[in-house]
């Protein structure tokens, strides 16, 4: 029997932030300009990864299951630390799709605390953790389009939230809940669909990467959006 490919890491990529407003609501302001968020690092790891549908290439998850924790960590520029008077930061983690020629992020929904202060570990250096967040919506209710998990790092301002930087996770495809061997009779016995999920586990998240903030290097969300499509 040949043996199954490798799983890929899940990267998270810099990119533009795609949503408007926070998670109570309220408009956030208009992102800093690439130079304001230059230097600004960011590293996203999920506790245990995700699950990965080989004869498919894609991710997936179930609505049912609560995401694994996900762990942020900040890395400000030289002379942006909160020592200097700089405004306190969050990270807000959303979920939704992309459609090919919109800016904005659609179908959104996590249950569940999804925004956190970012505390100071070191000079600079901020983390926040997330969990229980919760998926509200199927890729099969939603066009059977994928869905992303960004993270977006932002700053209090005089207009409310400013973003300073956004990543985003790879696509992955959303299903109601985990199948059984009756509703799939032709499914293997290792088929990604069945598999009962493991809890307790020490294993790390694959793919963390850390990408330095840079708007003008960031792709836009409509042409992520299209690169799904093509997947």
């Amino acid at each position: 029997m040949a043996a199954a490919p490798p799983q890929p890491s899940f990267e998270w990529t810099v990119c533009n932030c795609p949503i408007r407003t926070d998670p109570s609501g309220a408009p956030l302001a208009a992102p800093v300009s690439a130079s304001g968020a230059a230097g600004y690092g960011i590293t996203v790891a999920l506790q245990t990864p995700l699950l990965y549908w080989n004869e498919r290439a894609r991710w997936m998850w179930h609505k049912k299951w609560c995401l694994p924790r996900i762990s942020v960590v900040v890395s400000e520029p030289l002379g942006a630390g909160g020592s200097l008077g700089g405004p306190p930061l969050v990270a807000m983690v959303s979920c939704g799709t992309l459609r090919a020629g919109h800016e904005e992020l659609h179908d959104q929904g996590l249950a569940g605390e999804s925004t956190q202060r970012l505390n100071r570990t070191s000079g600079a250096q901020l983390e926040a953790s997330f969990s229980s967040l919760l998926l509200q919506h199927t890729s099969f209710n939603c066009g059977n389009r994928p869905f992303h998990l960004f993270v977006t790092i932002a700053a209090h301002g005089p207009q409310g939230l400013q973003p300073l930087t956004c990543v985003s996770s790879p696509p992955i495809h959303v299903d109601a809940r985990k199948r059984t061997k009756g509703e799939r009779p032709e499914a293997r016995a290792g088929d990604v669909r069945l598999i009962q999920r493991q809890r307790n586990s020490n294993q790390s998240g694959g793919g963390a990467s850390k990408s330095s903030a840079s708007a003008a290097a960031a792709p836009s969300a409509a042409a992520a959006a299209a690169a799904a499509a093509g997947g």
